[in-house]
């Protein structure tokens, strides 16, 4: 996570638009991907990043992140 705290950190920083992307979950226990998404959702909610997280599953849940994350910046 130290790394994702400093690409983070840095986009913040930039200001450019930010996508947070779990990968390989498939692999990991499954204890595992919800204590990185739990650390993930409070890195984003902290303030110095002050962002909402959006948990995107299904195609209706791109296009709906989509317009929100167009409209709200």
């Amino acid at each position: 996570m130290g790394t994702t705290k400093e690409h983070l950190g840095l986009a913040m920083a930039l200001k450019v638009p930010t996508f947070v992307i779990v990968n390989k979950t498939d692999i990991c226990l499954p204890a595992m991907v919800e204590r990185t998404l739990r650390v993930l959702d409070r890195l984003l909610k902290s303030p110095g990043c002050n962002k909402v997280p959006v948990v995107v599953r299904t195609e209706d849940d791109v296009i709906v992140a989509a317009t929100n994350f167009t409209s709200n910046q």
